[in-house]
Parts: structure tokens; C-alpha cells; sequence
């Protein structure tokens, strides 16, 4: 059952929840801390753990290490962990669980929008969201998911896509003047995209350390 004290001039909202763990948190308004002391209470009876501190990197290392590396195929491990690193990890790092909600989904979608990132690309980084938040709903450490109905619609005929365009190769020769024109670590940059077809963002974000010989 959760309770409401009054303890060194603020109000503490002292709680067991669906583990039994002990939990409490304090509020400098009686009404603010009532209002907590009935949420928990209700996701106490659904079974729902309420904890605040819960951070997105967390669920990320939780939901790999239980999910991703027992019950995914190696070929989706490798794009997912694609998806991950390049889109969805640099832009939720450090945030805690219950600061992301919808505005923020939307926010996040509109923001690989603005990189011109593929609208199939943008699709599978909003769903493997929705997976991770899923997880997190059957761990009972979230109330909802955020990332539900915000997919984007499929591409009208005349729609541009930024994955679908026709795109001219270089011939070997081209690429060949291209290298010889560039020096330093353009010269580098050039000659990995060339060789790997990574992205943009991806040769940008590539360290040292993703090198495997």
C-alpha cells in the first residue's frame, strides 16, 4: 500500500511495488506527492514497476543481451545493431524511460527526415523502437508504448524515396581520378565509401574500434 508522510518539510510517498521491493520519493507539495502515491498505487494492482531512474541505455543493454543475442538470426542481429548505433542510440542516449514520450518519437522521426535518411530506413529505426518499448511493457517497467501509429505512411507513386532513387555509379576509371584528386583523410573517407557503400552517417561515426581484420 502506498502512503504519504510528511518528513523534514517535504512529502515522502513510501510504497512497495510489483517485485515488493521498497521504494520511495519525496515532493515539496502534498498535492503533487498524493497524485504519485495513486499512480504507483495503481500500477502496483497492474503490476507495473514504477522506477524513475530506468534510462533508455539501460533498456538497450538489457533488451540485447536477453533478446537480440538469444532469439534474433545473425543477418537482422547485425542490421538491427546497424540501427542502433547509427540512428536510434545517438539520438535517446541519457534519457530516462519516462521522458520519452510521443512529441519526442515525432521529433525523432522528423530528425532522420532532415538527414534525408531512406523512408524504409526511417520505418524499420521507428519499429525496432516500438520492440524495444514492447520489451520494456512486458518487463512491466513502462506504461505505454510511444512509438505505436507513428510509421510512415507508404510512399505515394510520385513520392520520392530517397532509397528507391536511381543512382549513377561512378565507372572504375572515375573512381579511380576521384582518389587520385583527394589526399589526406579525404582520401580515406573516399576510398572506405567506396570500397564498403557505407552511408554518410555511418563513415562519419566509424571508429577505429568497429574494425574487425
Amino acid at each position: 500500500m502506498a502512503t504519504v508522510a510528511r518528513r523534514r518539510n517535504r512529502y515522502v510517498v513510501d510504497w512497495r511495488d510489483a517485485t515488493g521491493r521498497r521504494r520511495w520519493k519525496s515532493f515539496m507539495k502534498k498535492k503533487e506527492a498524493e497524485a504519485y502515491r495513486d499512480e504507483v498505487a495503481q500500477n502496483t494492482r497492474r503490476g507495473i514497476v514504477t522506477d524513475d531512474n530506468i534510462k533508455f541505455d539501460q533498456l538497450v543493454q538489457d533488451w540485447k543481451k536477453s533478446h537480440l543475442e538469444t532469439s534474433v538470426r545473425p543477418s537482422t542481429k547485425a542490421d538491427y545493431k546497424s540501427l542502433l548505433k547509427v540512428h536510434i542510440e545517438p539520438f535517446f542516449k541519457g534519457y530516462r524511460l519516462k521522458e520519452i514520450q510521443r512529441p519526442l518519437v515525432l521529433k525523432f522521426r522528423a530528425s532522420m527526415l532532415d538527414d534525408r535518411v531512406g523512408r524504409r530506413t526511417v520505418n524499420k529505426a521507428l519499429s525496432l523502437s516500438g520492440s524495444l518499448w514492447r520489451y520494456a511493457e512486458l518487463n512491466r517497467q513502462v506504461h505505454h508504448n510511444p512509438f505505436v501509429k507513428v510509421m510512415l505512411p507508404k510512399a505515394a507513386p510520385d513520392d520520392v524515396d530517397y532509397e528507391d532513387e536511381v543512382i549513377e555509379v561512378l565507372s572504375v576509371d572515375e573512381q579511380r581520378r576521384l582518389i587520385e584528386a583527394a589526399d589526406g583523410r579525404d582520401r580515406i573517407l573516399i576510398m572506405t565509401a567506396l570500397a564498403t557503400g557505407l552511408r554518410q552517417g555511418e563513415l562519419l561515426g566509424l571508429k577505429w574500434g568497429d574494425l574487425d581484420l
